[in-house]
């Protein structure tokens, strides 16, 4: 009786073990993005990494697009529709990202999402806006 208890004890561990594994997540990043005047077409995911320039392409369908895949460490990324002016730029990290935005005005999206990301967006749009707004002066004039 004891060998059965400490065999299905030791069955029920391992199929534990094993379901936990493939529960976890994988790493990589996951970027969700919605496009409220744009509902079809294609924006692209463009990155550099040792000189090396990345483009990736999503079809927007019914104004929603996803992006998916993994980097080593937390790069700058642009995302862009051809033709249509600036794109969004921001920390690309693995985590999951949503973006939010409109076909002409990606620069001015919405994008949360991965720690490095929030701290780089927290210091450009906070700590950095009056350094900018001073630099303004000097470049307008």
């Amino acid at each position: 009786m004891k060998y059965i208890t400490l065999k299905v004890l030791f069955s029920t561990i391992l199929c534990l073990t094993i379901s936990f594994s493939f529960a976890q997540k994988k790493p990589g990043y996951l970027i969700k993005g919605t496009l409220t005047d744009y509902p079809s077409g294609k924006v692209y995911l463009q990155h550099s990494n040792n000189d090396v320039s990345t483009i990736d392409s999503s079809t927007v369908i019914d104004h929603k697009f996803e992006f998916k895949g993994k980097v080593a460490e937390p790069i700058f990324c642009k995302i862009y529709i051809k033709d249509e002016g600036k794109g969004a730029q921001f920390l690309l990290e693995n985590a999951e990202i949503t973006f939010s935005g409109k076909k002409d005005s990606l620069y001015l999206a919405k994008i949360n999402g991965g720690p490095e990301n929030t701290t780089y967006m927290s210091f450009y749009k906070v700590d950095w806006k009056p350094v900018t707004a001073k630099a303004g002066r000097f470049t307008r004039d």
